[in-house]
């Protein structure tokens, strides 16, 4: 079998150039990118959960917007449950980014509006709360870099926002602190994420490599053939019997069962025996030394 080459070059994204290329990767990593799929899914529901207990007491019970927040986690869930589910299909492995951008836009834009609807006295609590996410959407969702990327841009430029709308509740010290903090993540995540993509990406490359040697190895084994066990010969002719029951000249049967090729000769012995009248008194020695 025969792996047909592939574009290896990763982009600055950490992806494969080659459009094929990287439907292929995507295939290879399926099992991998579900495993981090219900991982990102347990910690999204676990980190939602605790939530709508402090939101019931910030907004005082059952109002429009607790009412509306909790429709929008419920949805949010939901919807991660059934993404979950196509991703476990063999023909969505090539669409997991697909499947899983609205999810992340629909839970960035949740996450803001949160933190936007929130009572000013719980801003400073959301905002150290949303870095879990954003090590989550980097770290754990099976998403590309660029994605990953502009997500977490997405959510630090509202988070920034929130802080300015709330300055007068937050001092210059935590205004600057917080901001600091959110840029420092960022880049630690992106870095970090762009090394594990790119390793994952030489992983599936040598595991290619490793493929199509093994198979030229066992491609090479198909063509070498040996000669084992007793083989029937003629005490006279020297003729072989074959599997078949027919005889068959040594040399024939040799070349049927091997890769050996055979050309002919006369040793001296043969020369002399055979030919030792007509060689005799022309140097019949000399040139039945040189005939071996």
């Amino acid at each position: 079998m025969q792996y047909p080459p592939l574009d290896e070059r990763i982009s600055a994204w950490s992806e494969f150039v080659s459009k094929d290329t990287e439907q292929l990767f995507h295939r290879y990593h399926r099992p991998q990118e579900v495993r981090q799929l219900r991982l990102a899914l347990g910690l999204a529901i676990a980190s939602i959960l605790p939530f709508i207990p402090i939101d019931y007491r910030a907004y005082g019970g059952f109002t429009l917007k607790f009412s509306i927040l909790l429709s929008m986690r419920t949805i949010f869930i939901a919807y991660a449950i059934v993404a979950l589910r196509l991703c476990m299909k063999e023909s969505y492995a090539t669409r997991i980014n697909r499947i899983l951008l609205p999810w992340s836009m629909a839970a960035s834009v949740g996450i803001l509006a949160v933190g936007y609807t929130r009572p000013p006295q719980y801003v400073i609590g959301f905002l150290i709360s949303v870095l879990t996410p954003l090590l989550i959407t980097y770290f754990v969702l099976p998403l590309n870099l660029k994605w990953q990327v502009g997500l977490c841009m997405f959510g630090m430029i509202g988070d920034i926002g929130l802080v300015w709308i709330h300055r007068d509740v937050l001092n210059a010290v935590a205004r600057i602190s917080i901001v600091v903090n959110y840029i420092g993540a960022n880049v630690m995540g992106g870095a970090v994420a762009w090394q594990l993509h790119r390793l994952s990406r030489h992983q599936f490359l040598n595991w290619r490599h490793e493929l199509a040697l093994r198979w030229g190895l066992e491609d090479a084994l198909t063509h070498v053939k040996t000669l084992q066990g007793y083989l029937p010969i003629c005490a006279h002719c020297k003729s072989v019997r074959n599997d078949e029951g027919y005889w068959q000249a040594v040399e024939v049967y040799v070349r049927e069962h091997s890769e050996a090729e055979f050309t002919h000769g006369i040793c001296p012995d043969c020369m002399k025996q055979h030919y030792g009248d007509a060689l005799a008194g022309r140097g019949g020695d000399a040139l039945a030394a040189r005939a071996g």
